[in-house]
């Protein structure tokens, strides 16, 4: 999984492999000001052992002086809440 974070506030996840590469979810104007900053923190297998596919959770910094958490479902469709 990889984030990108624009100018105009908007952010993307993408997949990576090797049938697929391309952007599975767009967030528009997540920040008023645009995206500064973006993290992600993937739980190991071991913390999650009873999920197939563990959420993850982005942290994005933007020039709106917000810092918003995003958590991440994989399980059947990529979705930001």
């Amino acid at each position: 999984l990889l984030v990108s974070g624009s100018f105009y506030g908007d952010l993307k996840l993408w997949v990576i492999d090797s049938s697929f590469t391309g952007p599975v979810h767009f967030e528009r104007e997540a920040h008023d000001l645009g995206v500064t900053c973006l993290d992600i923190y993937s739980p190991s297998s071991t913390e999650n052992h009873h999920h197939h596919h563990p959420p993850y959770l982005i942290a994005s910094g933007g020039n709106d002086n917000h810092v918003k958490i995003w958590h991440c479902s994989t399980s059947s469709k990529y979705n930001l809440t």
